[in-house]
């Protein structure tokens, strides 16, 4: 085996390990968001129930603001817990060792709890209450307008709250990725690693398939899409491998 061949095999078992935690966060986060389905549940159901009201009414009514309140209150907790989560394992990535033996980055900690925009984490998870509010509070004054059976329009307002969690894993998966594989990129930077080759599973999209393969220089991170599993591997052609 090569040391390229070697590498590559310890970045994809390195992946693996990757992919097995992320289940289990994965996992964690829809437990957490059922806590939040709960508590809103009935206040949600409870104005589904409401009939004929207007737009300028429903901002009017009592039991509306409450339950923008308790959401507002629910997104912001959830949101920082989600954070907490992804800054645990962004840390934890923080210590991969991309070229084996070779140098960790743990130490320097400038991408955790930020994504790769440089946004906190935590805000851009809070992002999506505005969005949440318009479109649960459409799905209600739809409902009332064509009359809808409580039982419908609270489902359909479930499911528009629903869009957080979508959302939160989304970012999760996404933003974790992104540090892995900016802490393999500056990790090769320190090791005077000229470029490196784009690396797919052979499941992945048409785009992420079509790149796979093809080098780019070790100052350009990889430019993808989110979700996105690829890995960015060390191109190291002339060093032997004493093991091999």
């Amino acid at each position: 085996m090569t040391y390229q061949e070697r590498v590559k095999e310890h970045i994809l078992k390195w992946l693996n390990q990757l992919q097995r935690a992320e289940k289990e966060e994965m996992l964690y986060l829809v437990s957490r968001w059922q806590e939040v389905e709960k508590v809103l549940s009935e206040m949600i159901l409870d104005l589904a129930q409401k009939e004929g009201l207007s737009r300028n009414q429903l901002y009017r009514l009592e039991e509306y603001q409450k339950f923008l309140n308790e959401l507002q209150r629910q997104i912001k907790y959830f949101s920082l817990d989600v954070g907490q989560k992804i800054i645990q394992q962004q840390k934890w990535i923080g210590g991969f060792e991309i070229i084996p033996g070779g140098l960790s980055l743990r130490q320097g900690n400038l991408w955790i709890g930020l994504s790769r925009e440089g946004t906190p984490i935590y805000e851009l998870l809070k992002e999506s209450y505005p969005e949440t509010v318009i479109r649960i509070t459409n799905t209600l004054l739809e409902g009332i307008s064509l009359g809808y059976a409580p039982e419908k329009t609270a489902r359909l307002m479930r499911e528009d709250l629903a869009g957080n969690l979508s959302r939160a894993l989304r970012i999760a998966r996404t933003e974790q990725m992104n540090t892995f594989r900016e802490v393999s990129r500056m990790q090769m930077e320190q090791a005077g690693v000229d470029s490196w080759e784009w690396l797919a599973e052979e499941d992945a999209c048409d785009f992420c398939l079509s790149q796979a393969g093809k080098r780019f220089p070790t100052e350009q991170g990889m430019e993808t899409h989110p979700n996105c599993r690829c890995a960015m591997l060390p191109v190291i052609e002339k060093r032997s491998d004493s093991n091999g």
